[in-house]
């Protein structure tokens, strides 16, 4: 399944990772929650780095089409010379 990944997710997901980072405080309860947003903070980066390369790949795919396209385009207009 490919994700598509809007500049504002992207975005959104690097403030969701820079804002979970939490000491880790005396108590068990307190080490448990950095633990999990330590967790979360991981896969929440792992996320972004995809984000970045579906876009990356689709910028490029863009980029492929759009030369295909001039390509067409002078193609024809050199037939309709």
């Amino acid at each position: 399944m490919t994700e598509t990944f809007t500049l504002e997710y992207v975005q959104r997901l690097r403030r969701e990772a820079a804002t979970s980072r939490v000491k880790a405080k005396d108590g068990d309860r307190d080490r448990q929650v950095a633990v999990r947003l330590s967790a979360e903070n991981i896969a929440l980066r792992d996320r972004v780095t995809r984000a970045e390369a579906a876009a990356r790949t689709a910028q490029q795919q863009v980029a492929r089409r759009d030369q295909t396209i001039n390509a067409l385009r002078m193609q024809l207009n050199e037939r309709n010379k």
